[in-house]
């Protein structure tokens, strides 16, 4: 189920394709989103942290095609907690 969002900036979770994943992970059609980057699905922290509580509220989890990232494995939670500890730190996730 391809979804796409061209044209809007990822800069917002507040955009129509997304918001129709988000509700199909939510009523438990998908339980894995697929970006071709990390940065396809959210721009700022908070907004990827958000993203992935309600992934995991769900059971449902993501993965970039491009990066060596996913949040299925316990590594990739670990590389993601990692890396929203240390933006947090140095304030550039607020």
């Amino acid at each position: 189920m391809p979804r796409q969002c061209g044209g809007i900036s990822g800069g917002t979770l507040e955009r129509p394709a997304l918001q129709r994943l988000i509700a199909d992970v939510d009523a438990g059609m998908l339980d894995q989103i697929v970006a071709y980057k990390i940065d396809r699905l959210a721009r700022s922290l908070p907004d990827f942290a958000n993203l992935i509580d309600r992934l995991d509220a769900a059971q449902a989890s993501s993965v970039s095609v491009t990066q060596a990232f996913t949040t299925a494995t316990s590594m990739g939670r670990l590389t993601l907690n990692v890396l929203l500890q240390h933006c947090y730190k140095l304030g550039f996730a607020t």
